[in-house]
């Protein structure tokens, strides 16, 4: 395979998981969501949330590698 083949393979393999809402399941969801889902793809996390369900310590924001926490309105319209 050539230099280009694997450096295209490497690059366009990776994925993105996006888990946007409340995050809720608990620890052994999450646990089984890491093992069957991220392992699998060797995808990144990435939580978007409201600043109301955002907690250290849930394992989901430690495993995201991207967070994006927003203020929780009353209307969002």
């Amino acid at each position: 395979m050539s230099v280009e083949k694997v450096i295209f393979h490497y690059f366009m393999s990776k994925y993105l998981v996006i888990l946007a809402g409340s995050p809720r399941g608990g620890e052994q969801t999450y646990n089984s969501f890491y093992k069957k889902v991220l392992n699998n793809l060797s995808a990144d996390l990435a939580v978007c949330t409201t600043e109301d369900y955002y907690d250290e310590k849930i394992s989901l924001f430690d495993k995201a590698k991207y967070k994006w926490i927003v203020r929780d309105y009353d209307n969002f319209f």
